[in-house]
């Protein structure tokens, strides 16, 4: 029952959200709407640029959406950044990004929406997932660096 009214307020959200082109990807969880806004995505991290798959990250992401139009599902800031979920279609950004190995399930937000897609990339070592248990976390790469 929970699941389903989730289900149902995600859609709505979707159904509900402007399309907005994209104009440029400034890393593999960032992108730039052509309003000059940007939008931090929800519930995913990207390595940083100056970590492994950084940039084939931010490569990606680019190729995938940069010049259409996407859907957004916002609640929130963070550092002066709109987050929100992307949906390019009936694609799930997020989730794609997870999917391929560009972006790790940031469970302290996500709550676990895309542990499936990260055991799905790990299982096939796919980006981050070639490296010995998916690399340095972003979240533990920024710390450090502190």
């Amino acid at each position: 029952m929970m699941r389903r009214i989730l289900l149902l307020t995600v859609l709505f959200f979707i159904a509900s959200a402007q399309a907005e082109k994209v104009c440029s990807a400034h890393d593999g969880d960032t992108i730039k709407l052509c309003t000059g806004e940007s939008i931090r995505f929800n519930g995913i991290d990207a390595p940083e640029l100056k970590q492994p798959y950084g940039v084939p990250a931010r490569d990606y992401l680019r190729r995938l959406v940069v010049g259409k139009d996407v859907r957004l599902a916002c609640k929130g800031k963070s550092y002066n950044r709109k987050v929100c979920g992307v949906y390019l279609g009936d694609l799930d950004v997020q989730r794609d990004m997870v999917d391929h190995g560009f972006a790790y399930d940031y469970f302290h937000y996500s709550r676990g929406r895309f542990a499936d897609a990260e055991a799905f990339a790990r299982g096939r070592k796919l980006g981050v997932w070639a490296m010995p248990d998916g690399g340095e976390r972003p979240w533990d790469y920024r710390r450090s660096k502190r």
